[in-house]
């Protein structure tokens, strides 16, 4: 996974998960989605051009300019499948051939849905470029805060779902 991860680095080190401009928004049993949309804690600056007028998409705007906004190409390989606690990067938005910036959290064996003919059109399977292996405690509790299984078995999403990222920084 070098080409996934080089660009994943780049967003980080770009500081283009910063300042609330990333949310966890979409949960269901198995996985937990993120992409850049506002959020109350997005900085309003990232939001409006000098002049104080919104700009639309204003936070995708930011990944894809930086030129670090999607991988170039589909990077599946069945070393790295979408297992618990691993990252997946989605395909989202306006190029459904190539990923990012969405980012899902796999809490359950997902590679059927996300690996090879699962649900890419081209039959291609989404990248999955990292483990947890601490700290799956936050994890779990993004998961449980954007929503929950009702009674029925059914997921029920939480009235305020998102989970907003502040910063990410490279240790």
């Amino acid at each position: 996974m070098p080409h996934t991860l080089h660009v994943f680095l780049e967003q980080v080190t770009r500081g283009l998960y910063n300042q609330g401009s990333f949310s966890f928004h979409h949960c269901d049993p198995r996985m937990c989605l993120g992409e850049p949309i506002p959020n109350e804690w997005t900085a309003p600056e990232l939001l409006q051009n000098e002049h104080g007028e919104p700009i639309e998409h204003a936070l995708w705007n930011r990944f894809i300019e930086s030129g670090y906004g999607q991988v170039l190409f589909q990077e599946y390989s069945p070393q790295f499948p979408h297992q618990k606690y691993t990252l997946g990067m989605a395909r989202l938005g306006r190029d459904d051939w190539h990923s990012g910036p969405g980012l899902y959290w796999n809490f359950d064996d997902n590679t059927v849905n996300h690996g090879p003919g699962g649900y890419a059109s081209d039959g291609t399977g989404d990248p999955c470029f990292a483990r947890a292996v601490t700290g799956l405690e936050v994890i779990d509790r993004i998961h449980a805060s954007a929503g929950e299984l009702n009674p029925a078995g059914d997921w029920k999403p939480m009235q305020d779902g998102n989970v907003a990222i502040l910063s990410i920084k490279l240790l």
